[in-house]
């Protein structure tokens, strides 16, 4: 019905109800399935995560229950989001294994997840592969897919599939309205679409109560906007109110790639000591992931700066 603010709050006190105790262990994971769910979907992933800890201290309460598949999925899609990318690919590998046999309905779920995390590594055959794989179980693989578009640098393609979600919603993909129009604005700004990319971030503004994430990622569209206006000071500061919101919201690779965003500026504008520290944070969190292309992107910017602070000839 699009009272997103409302159908959250019943979901927190139904969160809340399942963890009194008031209701079977089985009912209990359910609920807290769903709540997990309905944040993910709305992309609030600070507050999906929050309810994902409670869930595991939970479950770790009760040994005689055990994640069900697509708990386990939820668990972990939030893992990959903080930057734990093997072990998330291994919960979810195993969730997808399990719902092959048990909820056929969300084994492409699964699929669109793996192809997240193969992105999120720079793995870009591997996430396409896994793209298709969910699409052909029925299971709607954007932004995902528009984002390895852009990777490789085929911005009209991505710019294709976010319209298509939009347009012709599958059920996720309405559920996930806000990343795909704050995804939608930075593809039309990139490929040089600013009235696209403006109707995009009108239309989110538009979205009652926009999670912390989805605010960065509109902060990243600004940034683009204002990039090819050639208004660099604006386009820095969208970008480090991005960082910010990303890292309140928890979500550490998302803050790193856009901290090489600015490097990659303040390289181009002369700030070398500024660039340098942007690179190092970025430098910090792909190391953490073994996100080695991503490693070598910042080498290459770095290899722009000169042992001494100065731009590299």
């Amino acid at each position: 019905m699009g009272d997103a603010k409302r159908g959250l709050s019943l979901l927190d006190e139904a969160g809340a109800a399942a963890l009194s105790g008031r209701v079977s262990l089985w009912m209990c994971g359910i609920g807290l399935c769903s709540v997990i769910m309905g944040y993910m979907h709305q992309a609030d992933y600070h507050r999906a995560g929050q309810w994902v800890d409670e869930f595991t201290r939970w479950c770790q309460r009760y040994g005689s229950y055990c994640f069900p598949a697509l708990c386990r999925l939820h668990r972990g899609e939030v893992m990959a989001l903080r930057g734990e990318l093997s072990e998330a690919a291994k919960v979810v590998a195993e969730a997808r294994d399990q719902l092959a046999v048990a909820g056929p309905y969300a084994e492409g779920d699964a699929y669109r997840v793996l192809g997240e995390i193969h992105l999120a590594r720079g793995e870009y055959s591997a996430a396409e592969d896994a793209f298709k794989k969910a699409h052909q179980l029925g299971w709607s693989p954007a932004p995902g897919l528009a984002e390895l578009f852009v990777a490789r640098g085929k911005l009209d393609q991505a710019k294709a599939t976010l319209l298509r979600a939009l347009d012709e919603p599958s059920w996720t993909d309405g559920q996930r309205r806000s990343l795909l129009l704050s995804t939608l604005a930075q593809v039309a700004a990139r490929a040089g679409d600013l009235d696209g990319a403006r109707d995009a971030l009108e239309r989110l503004d538009l979205v009652p109560a926009l999670p912390i994430g989805t605010q960065g990622e509109a902060e990243r569209a600004r940034a683009e906007i204002a990039l090819s206006e050639q208004r660099g000071a604006d386009a820095i500061a969208h970008l480090k109110r991005a960082v910010q919101c990303f890292l309140e919201a928890r979500l550490p690779l998302r803050a790193a790639k856009t901290r090489m965003s600015i490097a990659e500026f303040l390289v181009d504008s002369g700030d070398n000591a500024g660039a340098d520290l942007e690179l190092s944070a970025a430098e910090a969190a792909f190391r953490g992931i073994d996100a080695t292309p991503f490693l070598d992107e910042c080498r290459r910017l770095r290899d722009r700066l000169g042992a001494d602070g100065t731009t590299a000839q």
